[in-house]
C-alpha cells in the first residue's frame, strides 16, 4: 500500500506549469473578419491562467512550453468553408503558426463538422500572453459547442480546448 501511495504521488505530482481551458459557446465571425477565440472554463491550471479579455491566456513563468488545441468547426453552408487559425503573442500575429481547415458542406439537415488540432512549441517570458484567431472565408462555419447527448448519451462537446504545459 505505501509504495502505491508513493507511486500515486509520484504519478500526479506536475513537473512544472500548465493549463487546460475551453469554451462551452459556439463562436461566429463574419466572412474574412479576423475574430479572437475566447475561453470560458478552466480545467486545471498552474501559473498559466485565462486572462482579461479572455482571448488572452497570461503565462506567468518563463519557460519552454507545448501548446495544444483541438476545434470543433460546424458548416451551415452548401459549399465546404475553410477556417483559418493562428496564434498571436503578445498582440503580434506569431509567424508561420496559421492553418487551414476545410469544413465540409452541410448534407441535407446536418451541418458539415470537423475537429481539427495541431500544437507548437513557444519560449515564453514571464506574464507573456496568448491568444488565438480565426477567420472563415464564406462566413458559414463556426466553432461549435454541441451540448450533452441523451440519446445516444455523451457529454458536452466544447468549441475550443487548450492545453499549455511546460517542457
Amino acid at each position: 500500500l505505501k509504495i502505491q501511495l508513493i507511486l500515486t504521488k509520484l504519478i500526479y505530482t506536475p513537473a512544472g506549469y500548465f493549463g487546460s481551458f475551453w469554451d462551452t459557446t459556439t463562436q461566429t465571425a463574419a466572412a474574412n473578419t479576423v475574430t479572437a477565440i475566447t475561453f470560458n472554463s478552466t480545467d486545471f491550471s498552474s501559473g498559466v491562467a485565462i486572462g482579461s479579455p479572455t482571448s488572452q491566456i497570461v503565462i506567468s513563468n518563463a519557460g519552454l512550453y507545448n501548446v495544444q488545441f483541438s476545434i470543433q468547426g460546424s458548416n451551415t453552408g452548401s459549399a465546404v468553408d475553410n477556417i483559418t487559425v493562428w496564434f498571436r503573442l503578445n498582440g503580434t500575429d506569431v509567424t508561420n503558426s496559421a492553418g487551414i481547415s476545410a469544413i465540409p458542406a452541410k448534407h441535407g439537415s446536418i451541418n458539415g463538422a470537423l475537429v481539427f488540432s495541431w500544437n507548437e512549441l513557444f519560449l515564453f517570458n514571464a506574464n507573456d500572453y496568448i491568444e488565438m484567431y480565426w477567420t472563415t472565408d464564406a462566413g458559414t462555419s463556426s466553432l461549435a459547442t454541441y451540448p450533452v447527448g441523451v440519446s445516444p448519451n455523451h457529454p458536452l462537446s466544447p468549441s475550443v480546448a487548450l492545453s499549455i504545459t511546460q517542457v
